[in-house]
């Protein structure tokens, strides 16, 4: 199991899990297309511009607006205390059957060993304990919640128009 691998992982599971309900939580007041449309916009919002005349920021902001940022910021309170969990130097792990991919209802769990490794996926928590990485990130649902953690190394992250915490 991924507790036998490195301590501490189903604690951050567990709160990538909560994390997840409240997302689900703060965009209960918009439909299922709604969420697209709104996960769509935010992916494809030209930050780099300074004017946006062909974007339409309006029902971007209208459909935001729409969302429960009391539970947003409970969600990412709980996304910050699962990089914390992994975060810690104390977490104790065994190097053997790395990497670790396990299927979880929620989504995939994944340990990178301190080796270089190759990762392509939409990963609910990938741990990366060190190594020269090329990680290629798949875009999750609407309302799924991702966490990438990265210990050391000099990797290569691709992640296209998907949105993930990485700390």
């Amino acid at each position: 199991s991924l507790e036998d691998v490195l301590t501490g992982a189903g604690t951050a599971v567990s709160l990538l899990w909560r994390a997840h309900c409240r997302v689900c939580l703060a965009c209960a007041g918009l439909s299922a297309g709604e969420v697209e449309e709104l996960a769509w916009l935010l992916r494809a919002f030209p930050l780099q511009d300074d004017e946006w005349p062909h974007f339409p920021a309006e029902r971007m902001v209208y459909l935001a607006g729409r969302v429960d940022l009391t539970q947003m910021a409970a969600a990412l309170a709980m996304l910050d205390s699962a990089a914390v969990v992994c975060r810690q130097d104390s977490l104790e792990f065994r190097a053997e059957g790395l990497p670790l991919r396990l299927e979880t209802s929620l989504g995939e769990v994944v340990l990178l060993g301190p080796g270089n490794d190759s990762y392509s996926g939409a990963p609910l928590l990938l741990l990366d304990l060190g190594g020269n990485d090329s990680l290629t990130l798949a875009p999750r649902g609407p309302l799924s919640v991702g966490l990438v953690l990265d210990r050391g190394g000099d990797d290569c992250w691709l992640s296209g128009d998907s949105l993930y915490a990485g700390f």
